[in-house]
């Protein structure tokens, strides 16, 4: 088991390396009958072809991930709470999970989706807060809490494991 806070090992991309999505780790597989470059079925099939270009392609792949699932939980969450973003955004962000914009935008970090789904809800959460309550002032905290009464924890969990949400 990884070190709280202990940033993982560089990716070597190698057969039976281990990558996230969704806080479940997939085997990597290297093949050569792939039609897709990167394809998750048991395992995360990457087309020996596209080896060279594995640093570019992975992080578009994660990304798209991140969008159908931000988008889809944002959705959801957005229906529950009436907080209604203009408008979400994935972004390439290394220091923050998500932010919100002045004008009711919403932008998440792809990397996110490395993450378990309840982490995932946690900072989508948080972020629709922010449309109706601007800072972190106890009001804010309440709103979250009322939502998500197990908030702290998953804040935690964000906190000491955010060096593993990286792929390279």
């Amino acid at each position: 088991m990884a070190q709280v806070g202990a940033k993982p090992p560089k990716k070597e991309f190698v057969n039976g390396e281990g990558f996230l999505l969704l806080g479940k780790t997939y085997r990597l597989q290297i093949t050569a009958e792939s039609a897709e470059y990167v394809e998750l079925r048991d395992k995360l099939y990457v087309s020996e072809g596209a080896l060279p270009f594995i640093g570019r392609l992975l992080p578009q792949w994660y990304r798209n991930q991140a969008a159908k699932k931000i988008s889809e939980r944002c959705t959801w969450y957005a229906k529950k709470t009436g907080y209604e973003p203009r408008s979400i955004r994935i972004t390439n962000a290394r220091k923050r999970w998500g932010s919100c914009g002045s004008k009711r935008t919403l932008n998440f970090s792809w990397r996110l989706v490395l993450a378990p789904l309840e982490i995932i809800d946690y900072v989508i959460v948080h972020e629709l807060v922010h449309l109706e309550q601007p800072n972190h002032s106890k009001l804010f905290w309440n709103k979250l809490r009322s939502i998500l009464p197990d908030y702290e924890k998953r804040k935690k969990w964000l906190k000491d494991n955010e060096r593993l949400l990286e792929i390279y």
